[in-house]
């Protein structure tokens, strides 16, 4: 699922000075080949259209080791627990997906590619969509199994989830056996 949408609450800018604005945008473009405040994501497609990972893959340096697991452990979980707005994303977030499994005409299995420590997987799981989870770092999937495995087995009405090391690349389903794919903070990794 994506949601093309942006709410700029927020209209706050460093630069003020309209032609260091300018400047700045200008140099942006020629950069990356849109703005990053309105990018025409269709004019950008087309214009980089079969070089992979659009305005990443062609200046970007090689993927550099992910910590995030080893230095804030269940950072989700942590901000779902201690900060309502957070809370208030996530839920929302999650609500939205159950509601589009709930319209599937399949069964209502889902694939949470790129779970990271399992809290989206667990707030769908909830409300009685099966899920299965994949993500590339072991550290994370082992998270997810131990907060997932310490809640009361009657949060989850129809199973606990499935987590598995493995990347988005190489999975295999039967054909007609997900009805929904979620990926939260994955394409800009």
């Amino acid at each position: 699922m994506t949601v093309a949408q942006a709410v700029a609450t927020n209209t706050y800018s460093p630069l003020t000075d309209a032609d260091v604005t300018q400047r700045h945008h200008d140099a942006f473009v020629g950069r990356w080949g849109f703005y990053w405040r309105a990018a025409d994501l269709d004019a950008v497609h087309a214009r980089n259209a079969g070089s992979g990972l659009l305005w990443y893959v062609r200046y970007g340096a090689p993927a550099l080791p992910f910590a995030q697991y080893d230095n804030r452990p269940c950072m989700h979980w942590k901000s779902y627990e201690e900060m309502e707005v957070y809370r208030r994303r996530a839920d929302h977030l999650a609500k939205i997906v159950v509601e589009v499994a709930a319209r599937s005409l399949l069964p209502a299995c889902m694939i949470a590619l790129g779970c990271g420590e399992g809290l989206f997987t667990h707030l769908v799981a909830k409300s009685g969509v099966k899920v299965i989870s994949v993500d590339p770092q072991l550290i994370a999937i082992r998270q997810a199994v131990d907060k997932v495995h310490h809640q009361p087995r009657s949060v989850y009405p129809r199973s606990v989830p499935l987590f598995q090391v493995g990347q988005g690349e190489s999975l295999v389903f039967d054909d007609d056996s997900v009805a929904v794919v979620m990926m939260l903070d994955v394409i800009e990794h």
